[in-house]
């Protein structure tokens, strides 16, 4: 998990360790949505944003493709 918090959710992440390092780490409960509305990183971003478009333009030649592939009864 840790290693993916960085990855997706760094600045969470330093957040976190700082709070651990500093021994704050029974604040971190009350900190929750403060940690929750910080950004991912922008490559991590860009990378969700082709996710789904790359997801939509399946969906969008799936159908297309099936229809072609079918073969009608004799």
């Amino acid at each position: 998990m840790a290693h993916s918090a960085l990855d997706f959710r760094e600045p969470a992440a330093l957040a976190i360790a700082e709070a651990v390092c500093r021994g704050e780490h029974n604040r971190l409960a009350d900190q929750v949505p403060m940690l929750d509305a910080m950004p991912p990183r922008a490559p991590v971003r860009l990378l969700w944003k082709a996710i789904d478009m790359a997801a939509a333009a399946e969906a969008a030649v799936l159908p297309a493709r099936r229809q072609v592939g079918q073969v009608s009864p004799a």
